[in-house]
């Protein structure tokens, strides 16, 4: 059997998925926070769906959220420059702009091209950065700190 293919659009607020497995073609979204990545993982196994790879755009910090829990959970993970899926949709003369449709074509992308698998920066790498960035707003603004 072939290995199941997610394609997540990430956005701020909300997680639009497309899955191909056994020749279906599901959607469905999620809210981009812990609960809605757990609901993901949990709609995955009610789906009989163990191991998937999963393919999202690079988002910074609001797709590692879900990098990580899926990666955690077991399944693969590969998170893609923006700029691949822009010009792999232009190839196809893409027109439509929805998050449903982004996340078919993140999801065809991986079909396609298999991209390398993603492992999550260590925790205190994780945790240099979020201070690196705290020390940055402290110095650059002060008066938000007060």
């Amino acid at each position: 059997m072939s290995e199941a293919i997610l394609g997540i659009d990430v956005s701020k607020n909300t997680l639009d998925v497309s899955i191909s497995s056994c020749t279906k073609v599901r959607t469905k979204s999620f809210p981009n926070s812990s609960d809605g990545w757990h609901h993901l993982l949990d709609w995955l196994i009610t789906q009989k769906i163990q191991r998937v790879h999963a393919c999202l755009e690079s988002t910074g910090r609001y797709s590692l959220g879900i990098a990580c829990a899926l990666y955690e959970a077991g399944h693969v993970v590969s998170i893609i420059n923006p700029a691949q899926i822009r010009d792999f949709v232009r190839t196809k003369l893409g027109r439509n702009k929805t998050d449903g449709i982004d996340a078919s074509r993140i999801r065809e992308y991986c079909e396609l091209f298999k991209p390398s698998p993603w492992a999550p920066p260590l925790e205190a790498h994780r945790r240099l950065g979020a201070s690196l960035s705290t020390n940055h707003i402290s110095h650059q603004f002060p008066e938000i700190l007060v």
